[in-house]
């Protein structure tokens, strides 16, 4: 077990973290070009000795390409069980980007299994949110925002 890990009741929980960057009324989103990944939000896992705000910030960069990020704002925290079994203590995040273009596409920078992945990203508005499992749980606390 790494120290950023920590046992909940016997299992491993693993801390992720998601943001929800926001283009006015609009969540940025994206699909990848492997199969069946569905439409997802950035994220990704807090690395050993960092912060959860920090995480969040270099998940942001390391998938989107976005270089130029506003400082993040606190949106929830939870525990989720994955299908796995694994459970996940997950943080939300929101970034608020109204210059960000329509469309673009991006290798993701942070290595391991996205190695040679591209994301395609485009904003859909809060209501229309089909994302993966997990992914949209707080989507909900973007309407208060806009």
């Amino acid at each position: 077990m790494h120290d950023f890990d920590k046992a909940v009741e016997g299992a491993l929980l693993i801390r992720k973290v998601y943001a929800y960057v926001t283009k006015g009324d609009h969540l940025l989103v994206f699909t990848q070009n492997s199969l069946h990944a569905g439409i997802q939000v950035p994220k990704g896992t807090v690395e050993s000795g960092e912060e959860v705000i920090d995480a969040a910030v270099r998940e942001c960069i390391e998938e989107t390409g976005i270089q130029s990020l506003p400082p993040p704002v606190f949106l929830a925290q939870d525990k989720w069980q994955r299908a796995d079994g694994q459970t996940e203590e997950r943080f939300f995040y929101h970034f608020s980007c109204p210059n960000l273009p329509d469309r673009w596409s991006h290798s993701p920078s942070g290595g391991g299994a996205e190695t040679g992945l591209v994301f395609h990203f485009q904003w859909i508005g809060f209501d229309r949110a089909p994302l993966v499992t997990g992914h949209g749980d707080f989507v909900c606390l973007l309407q208060r925002l806009v």
